[in-house]
């Protein structure tokens, strides 16, 4: 027969054997249908809504539990970027707008912040994300 102290040791063994594995767990990446749906999240107004909203394509992301943490739209600077966490899957992504040819404003900004080594609105907002 065991003694309770045997089960107890076990159980402590086992509980300590758990709490080790989680801490040596592999990191994972976000699927590529995570970063895809994350990435053009940037490029939508009212994130929120649209992750809330169960028709929407994005509320597979809540779904996967996916939470923004932080985000900026800068609107004269020009930079939008989010910070987003998954908790459970230990993940965290920043994504940001990329630069629309279209749009001058914004080629000068590259152009001064690239190539010039001016520091911009743009960039600023990015460090404060």
């Amino acid at each position: 027969k065991k003694s309770k102290k045997n089960y107890c040791n076990s159980f402590l063994l086992f509980l300590f054997v758990c709490y080790y594995n989680s801490l040596h767990k592999k990191m994972q990446s976000p699927s590529d249908y995570e970063l895809a749906l994350l990435a053009k999240l940037a490029y939508k107004g009212e994130v929120k809504n649209l992750l809330e909203d169960k028709k929407s394509q994005f509320y597979y992301l809540t779904e996967e539990k996916w939470k923004i943490v932080k985000m900026v739209q800068n609107g004269f600077g020009g930079y939008y970027g989010y910070v987003l966490i998954n908790v459970e899957k230990r993940q965290v992504v920043i994504t940001n707008r990329g630069t629309k040819i279209t749009n001058k404003g914004a080629m000068v900004t590259d152009l001064l912040g690239i190539v010039l080594n001016v520091e911009t609105a743009q960039q600023e907002a990015a460090i404060d994300l």
